[in-house]
C-alpha cells in the first residue's frame, strides 16, 4: 500500500456529514498529547515516487514513533468500524459515519495495527483506543490519515476527497506559521513535456526512468537592468543534458516549471504545497497571461469521481509534476533541495483540476492578438503572429510570478524575469556613408511596438550594456512607429561631424542596450564634395571625434 499517514477528507465539499457541516469546520488535532509538535512526513496530493511508485499522496502522513498509541478524538465519536486489516506495516482501520450501507464521511487510518478488541460494526466513543502505529519500512514510522467519503474501488477503504489539514487545528502554540518556498524556475520547450520510460514495480505501480533529452532554455541576459533574465522564445537557444553544450532551436511554445515545497515548521520535512499558480506580465508591453490557478489540492483536485486509481495514475501525476533529469521532482530527501516537487505550472486550464489533457497545454507566446485567443491556446488552434505588433505577447521583459500557498494559508511568491524573444528588431539606414550636412535616411525599422515612439540614440562606440545609453551618447529623436510597429523612409537631421557612429533604437525606452530587444546600425559621416576640395591632401589626418554628453 502507499506510505500512509493522512486523513482522507470527508465526502465532497458539497455533502455535509455528521462531522463537518461546512468546509470551514475545524477539529482538534488527531494525535495526543496536546503539546505534540505535529511533524508531517507527507502532504495531501504531493508528488510521490520513492515509496509505492509514481503517485499523488492520498492523505497526510503524521510522523510518530513506532508503537505510539492512537485514541479517538472527540470528533470521531459515534463513527463505526467498517473495515479492519492486520497485515504488519499495511494494517489499517476504516471508520465511517454509517454502520451499514453507504460509508458517508470516512477515515482511513493506515500503518495502524487495530486494537485487538475492535471489530467491524463497533461504535467509537471519544478516547477509544484505536491501535498502535506500525514500524516503518525504509522511512520513519508514521500514521497515514485519509479524509474520505464512501467506499473506494479499493475494497473496504474510503475514497480520498479532501485534505485533512483543511479540517483540523494543531494544538495552541504549535500552529504552522512558516511560509512555503519556491525554488528553481525553469523553461522547457513545450513539445518536450514528455513521459519517461515507465516500468511496473513489485507493487504493480509505475516507476519512471527520467528523460535526459528534453530541451530547456539556458541563455541569460548578460548585463544591464535585465541581467540574468532567462531568454526564451523562438529565437532563443535551448539545450538538453544528453546533447551537452550543443545548442538546439528555441520555440514560442514553452512550459514554465517551478519547484515548490512547504514545511509544517521551519525545520520540518519538505512536503507539498496546497496551491500553486503563476502570472506572466510584460514590463513594457501589455502582454499578460492573467493570474492562472494551476492546482488547489483542497477537495477533489482529480475530478468529482476521484478514487485511489486516480491517485495512482502516473499520467495524471505527470500532467502536473515534471520528472525529467533537468527538473526531477523528489520528496526533498536528495541533494537538490531547489528541485523539490517540480510543477509544470503551464499545464493548467484555469479550473485547478488535474486532467490528462492538461499535459498538452503550454504558453503559446506567439499567439495572434485580436482573435479572442488565450495564453494557452494550442498553436494548432490559433494563428501565429506574423510580426511583433500582431502578437498577444510582444517581445519584452516579462515578470513570471509563481504564487504558492500552504495548508495553513501561509503564502509566498517568487518573481523570475525573462526576456521573450520571438522576433528580430531591426533598424537599417539607407546607406553606410553620409556626407556631412546631408540628412540621414532610415530605410526601415521592423518589429517594434505598435504606435510607439522609439528613442534613437547616437553613439560613437559600441554600446555598453551596463551603462545608461544617455551616458554613452545623445538622443537624436523619437522614431514614430505605425500600427504595425514599423517605420519606412524616415528622414533624420544631418550630422556635421565626420566619424563612425552607432544608431541605437531603444525598443523599450529603458535607456539601456539589450541586444535581443534593441536594434542598431553602423554608419559613417564623411566629407562632402565642397569639404573635400578644401581639405585636399589633409584627408589623411585622423578624424576628430566630438565627445558626446
Amino acid at each position: 500500500m502507499r506510505t500512509v499517514s493522512k486523513i482522507v477528507i470527508a465526502a465532497a465539499l458539497t455533502a455535509a456529514s455528521a462531522l463537518t457541516s461546512s468546509a470551514k469546520a475545524q477539529n482538534d488535532w488527531p494525535i495526543t498529547p496536546n503539546d505534540w509538535k505535529s511533524p508531517l512526513y507527507n502532504g495531501y496530493g504531493q508528488y510521490q515516487e520513492r515509496a509505492g511508485g509514481l503517485h499523488f499522496h492520498e492523505g497526510v502522513d503524521i510522523e510518530v514513533k513506532a508503537g505510539d498509541e492512537m485514541k479517538a478524538p472527540a470528533w470521531m465519536k459515534d463513527y463505526f468500524v467498517r473495515a479492519i486489516k492486520s497485515d504488519g506495516y499495511n494494517s489499517y482501520l476504516v471508520l465511517a459515519e454509517n454502520k451499514a450501507g453507504a460509508y458517508g464521511q470516512t477515515f482511513n487510518l493506515v500503518h495502524l495495527e487495530p486494537h485487538k478488541d475492535l471489530k467491524v460494526g463497533d461504535k467509537i466513543a471519544a478516547g477509544t483506543t484505536l491501535g498502535k502505529v506500525r514500524k516503518g519500512t525504509g522511512h520513519p514510522a508514521h500514521l497515514h490519515f485519509d479524509w474520505a467519503n464512501n467506499e473506494s474501488a479499493w475494497t473496504k477503504i474510503g475514497k480520498p476527497v479532501d485534505d485533512l489539514l483543511a479540517h483540523v487545528t494543531p494544538a495552541k502554540g504549535n500552529e504552522d506559521t512558516h511560509k512555503p518556498s519556491v525554488g528553481a524556475v525553469r523553461f522547457r520547450v513545450a513539445a518536450h513535456d514528455r513521459l519517461g520510460t515507465h516500468t511496473k514495480n513489485t507493487h504493480g505501480m509505475m516507476d519512471e526512468t527520467e528523460r535526459d533529452d528534453n530541451d530547456y532554455f539556458f541563455l541569460k541576459v548578460p548585463g544591464g537592468p535585465g541581467k540574468d533574465a532567462a531568454i526564451v522564445g523562438a529565437r532563443a537557444a535551448t539545450r538538453s543534458i544528453k546533447a551537452g553544450k550543443e545548442d538546439h532551436d528555441g520555440s514560442a511554445d514553452f512550459d514554465i516549471v517551478a519547484s515548490a515545497w512547504d514545511q509544517w515548521h521551519k525545520d520540518g520535512r519538505y512536503i507539498g504545497v496546497r496551491k500553486i499558480g503563476f502570472q506572466a506580465k510584460g514590463v513594457t508591453a501589455a502582454g499578460d497571461t492573467g493570474a492562472v490557478n494551476t492546482v488547489d489540492f483542497r477537495g477533489q483536485f482529480l475530478g468529482a469521481g476521484q478514487d485511489y486509481d486516480d491517485f495512482r495514475n502516473h499520467e495524471l501525476v505527470r500532467a502536473l509534476f515534471s520528472n525529467d533529469k533537468r527538473a526531477n521532482s523528489n520528496d526533498g530527501s536528495g541533494d537538490n533541495k531547489d528541485l523539490v516537487h517540480c510543477f509544470t505550472v503551464t499545464n493548467a486550464d484555469g479550473t485547478g483540476v488535474v486532467k490528462k489533457a492538461n499535459m498538452d497545454l503550454y504558453w503559446n507566446s506567439n499567439v495572434r492578438k485580436g482573435e479572442g485567443r488565450k495564453w494557452n491556446t494550442p498553436s494548432s488552434e490559433a494563428n501565429d503572429a506574423a510580426k511583433n505588433a500582431h502578437a498577444l505577447f510582444p517581445d519584452d521583459f516579462y515578470d513570471v510570478t509563481i504564487t504558492v500557498e500552504d495548508y495553513s494559508g501561509n503564502k509566498n511568491t517568487k518573481v523570475q524575469r525573462i526576456l521573450l524573444d520571438n522576433f528580430i528588431q531591426t533598424v537599417e539606414l539607407e546607406k553606410t556613408n553620409y556626407a556631412m550636412g546631408k540628412p540621414l535616411i532610415i530605410e526601415s525599422m521592423l518589429n517594434f511596438l505598435p504606435d510607439a515612439g522609439v528613442p534613437l540614440m547616437l553613439l560613437t562606440a559600441r554600446p555598453d550594456r551596463d551603462l545608461p545609453l544617455s551616458l554613452q551618447g545623445q538622443i537624436l529623436t523619437y522614431a514614430p512607429m505605425d500600427s504595425e510597429g514599423e517605420l519606412f523612409n524616415h528622414t533624420l537631421s544631418p550630422l556635421s561631424e565626420m566619424g563612425s557612429y552607432w544608431l541605437v533604437a531603444d525598443y523599450d525606452g529603458d535607456d539601456y542596450f539589450t541586444r535581443r530587444l534593441d536594434a542598431f546600425d553602423r554608419f559613417n559621416v564623411v566629407p562632402g564634395p565642397a569639404t573635400l576640395a578644401l581639405l585636399g591632401g589633409t584627408l589623411l589626418i585622423p578624424v576628430r571625434r566630438r565627445r558626446l554628453a
